[in-house]
This record gives C-alpha cells, structure tokens and sequence, in this order.
C-alpha cells in the first residue's frame, strides 16, 4: 500500500528483507546500515538520472560525497546483487530499472557507470580522503549524507520497510533468533531517528513479547494487526468472487450440504460451521484460513477428484488435519507428549502433580510454566477445590488448535458442543471440559459461565 500510495518523484521506497548473509550471533548495526545505505544510494541515484539537468541539484561537495560512496558501496557490485537491489527498490518506475539493466554493463563497474551519467570524474578517492572534513566511514554518517543529496535530488522521505526476518534458515520458527537478527537495528534509536528516513518494521506477533522487554516500545511503537472472524470472512469471500471472475461469491456454494457428515449436519449446524467454526480455527490469521481451505480442498479431492462441491467430511477431515499441522508448528515435541499425558483441556496443579506424573508440586509448575511460555496454555482464575484451605492455581487449553487436536477422539461437532463455548458477553472462545465441569469463569471478561452441553 505504501508503494502505491507515495508518488517515486518525491519518496523512495525501499524493502529490507534479504539477510542471507547475515546471522542472528553476527548481527550487528553496522551490517544493515551497510545494506541500507547501498539501496538508498541507487535509489538516490536514479532519481538523479531521471531529473532533467542531471546531477546539476548537487552541489561540488554533495558531488564528491556521491563518487566516494559509490566507489565504496558500488564499485565490486556484480550483476545478481545489483538486480537484487533494483528489486527491492519497489516504487522505482519500470523504465528507470530497464534503463540500468540495460546499460550498465557498458562501463567496468555500476559506480562507473552511475558517475558517467552524472558527468562526475571518474576518480578513485578513499573513504579517508577529504570533502571539507574527513568523510567517516560510519554507513550512521552515510545515511545522514545520503538523507540530505536525497532531499536535494527532491525526495522528500525515504521509506524503508523490514520484512521477512523470520524466513532465514536460523530464524524459521525460532522468534528468539529472529529478534536477535533485527533487534540491532530495532534497538538504534539513533539510526531509527535520522531525517528524511522512515523505517517500519512488519514482523511475526511472536516478536512482540522481545521487543516489550529488550527494545524502546516507548520511543518506537508498536502496533498490532488483529483479524476477527468477520474481518477473515470478508477476505475469503472477496477472494472467491474475485478468483471466479464474480461467479462465486459465497462459501455455501462451494459446499454440498447433502454430504452428510460424521454425524449428518443439520442446516443449523451447516451455517454455524461455514459462518463460525471455520474462522475460529483460523485464529485471526487470513494465512491459517487459506491452509485450512487448502486442506480441506485436497481431502476433497483425494476421497473423490470428480465431485461438484466439497463433502461436509472433507471439511472436517481437512479441519482436522490443519489443526494437528499447526499444534506440531507451535508446541514443541516434548510439551506436546506431557499435554497428551495430561488429556484434557483445563486443569489444576494438583492434578497435574498428583494424578498425571506423580511428582512434588513444584516440579508440576515448572512444567506448566513451560507450557504457559508458549502460549498454548494459559491461567485462568483459581478455583476453589473441595477440602481445599485455599484456592489452586487452575488452567487452561487457550489455543483452539491445539485442544481440537488433544480431544481428536471426539468428532467434530461432539467436541464443539462439550469442549467449546462462545461467552455471550464478550467475543472469547472459552474452552474447557464442560462435560466434567459445568462452570468456569470467562477469562476475557470475568463473567461466570453456567454450561451444560447436550447430549451429543
């Protein structure tokens, strides 16, 4: 939105999401400012060439500052690296990057060739040699010089975008490390701060808890994408029309309700499934929800290629299948195999240290401090047991996943109506073992939920 939104005359938009070089134990400032700097200096290179008059807005000394730092950041630039960099340069007009293309390989360097056509000498001066006063070599200098040719080239802002941070071999399901890849640059509030620059970070919600505690959320907000089940309907319902050319518009139209089901779906239970459910499970992510339809499409047509609709099975088999998917991406394995040990979807420390792997008290809540640290499970209000003196620590299953998955005995709509309740007075999703205890207070708003499911 932010490249179709600034206009490539006056903002250079630049996306950071390449670290291939980089590691989350050798990260350092310096490494991304160097990377940065390099695109900020094409970028401020071809608006320079794309200006009638050329490098005519730059002054003598602005000039010198430009041949050094293409001698520096441009002079070894192969062909790969350079259309790398074009790329990520993403509201460069097209014509602007064939030109480059094109023409760079005339000259034995992109720094050559950039220089040539701003009619600068093409001289080898060192980073140490003087323009006034000695140029640092600091890429935090760098981009300081750069943000003032910037605005002399007419930019107002450079517009610098971090993403994918989390798609490294060292940083795939590992938040910890993922952090630690960005956070020298996440932390420098001095780079972060530098004019005409804007920098946003767009970042898994893994990485907020890091930030929180070892970042500045005071001098760098933080802010959060949240998705209800509305907000994902919209999206998948969008999607249809617009990937069947207006022809489908509805999910129910891609479902066959006389499927049956394990059990029959009434039409209730249909609209509640297609309307609900689905997005539920989804857990405020629109990628989840095209994994689920993708589940759910393949179980389709591998139980039957030929068929006009999805079967209400293919729906829950394809459900089912995502959600033990996802709980083996957030679980980790052992935490899992002490959940499956545990077997159900809220409990006390005592039961957990006296009924499941009968050890002292404390032993249970560091196991359950683990699994509290993943998210998946959290606390919920204590209860206060029979013969108690006092009230115990009481929790819960939180991730709607990971309890569909721990309860995969049950079918689908029997673990809906004795697993699952939707607070009338807040939108949480309260899971709990209803049919062993009937009432829980709603973590969300604090209200006392009184449930007693039917009969499946």
């Amino acid at each position: 939105m932010v490249e179709l939104q600034c206009p490539p005359e006056s903002v250079l938009c630049i996306t950071y999401d390449t670290f291939a070089e980089l590691s989350p134990e050798k990260a350092a400032p310096n490494e991304h400012l160097r990377k940065i700097a390099r695109l900020t200096l094409i970028g401020v290179l071809t608006q320079i060439t794309n200006r009638p008059g050329g490098a005519d807005c730059l002054t003598d000394d602005e000039k010198k500052i430009v041949q050094l730092l293409a001698n520096h950041y441009l002079d070894t630039l192969g062909q790969r690296e350079f259309a790398e960099a074009l790329d990520a340069l993403k509201n460069l007009p097209e014509k602007a990057k064939e030109f480059w293309r094109e023409n760079f390989w005339l000259v034995n360097s992109v720094a050559g060739f950039a220089l040539t056509k701003l009619g600068i000498p093409l001289q080898q001066p060192r980073l140490g040699d003087t323009v006034g006063n000695a140029l640092d070599p600091s890429p935090t200098l760098h981009l300081a010089l750069l943000g003032k040719i910037a605005a002399a080239a007419g930019l107002r802002s450079v517009y610098v975008l971090i993403d994918k941070v989390d798609e490294t071999p060292a940083t795939t399901n590992n938040p910890e490390a993922a952090y630690a890849l960005i956070s020298p640059l996440a932390r420098d509030l001095r780079t972060l701060s530098t004019a005409p620059y804007g920098f946003k970070f767009f970042l898994p919600d893994t990485l907020g808890p890091f930030h929180r505690a070892y970042g500045r959320p005071d001098r760098i907000p933080q802010f959060e994408l949240k998705w209800n089940w509305e907000d994902l309907r919209e999206i998948l319902l969008r999607r249809l029309s617009a990937h069947s050319g207006g022809a489908v518009t509805s999910d129910y139209e891609l479902v066959d309700p006389e499927s049956g089901g394990a059990p029959a779906a009434t039409p209730e239970q249909l609209r509640h499934l297609l309307e609900d459910w689905i997005y539920k499970f989804a857990h405020g992510s629109p990628r989840d929800l095209i994994r689920i339809w993708q589940h759910i499409v393949a179980e389709q047509l591998r139980a039957d290629p030929n068929a006009a609709r999805v079967s209400i099975d293919a729906i829950f088999t394809g459900l089912d299948q995502f959600c033990a998917e996802r709980t083996l991406e957030i679980v980790p394995p052992k935490i899992w195999s002490e959940l499956q040990r545990v077997g159900r979807l809220d409990f006390t420390t005592n039961f957990v240290a006296n009924d499941v792997f009968k050890i002292e008290a404390n032993s249970a809540r560091n196991k359950i401090r683990a699994w509290t640290d993943t998210g998946v499970v959290v606390r919920q209000a204590d209860r206060q047991m029979k013969g108690a003196r006092r009230p115990v620590y009481h929790y819960a299953i939180e991730d709607l996943r990971v309890a569909r998955t721990l309860m995969s005995e049950y079918d689908a709509f029997n673990f809906w109506m004795t697993k699952v309740y939707e607070c009338d007075a807040c939108p949480t999703v309260v899971i709990r073992d209803w049919d062993r205890e009937s009432s829980h207070v709603c973590r969300g708003c604090g209200s006392q939920i009184d449930y007693e499911p039917d009969e499946p």
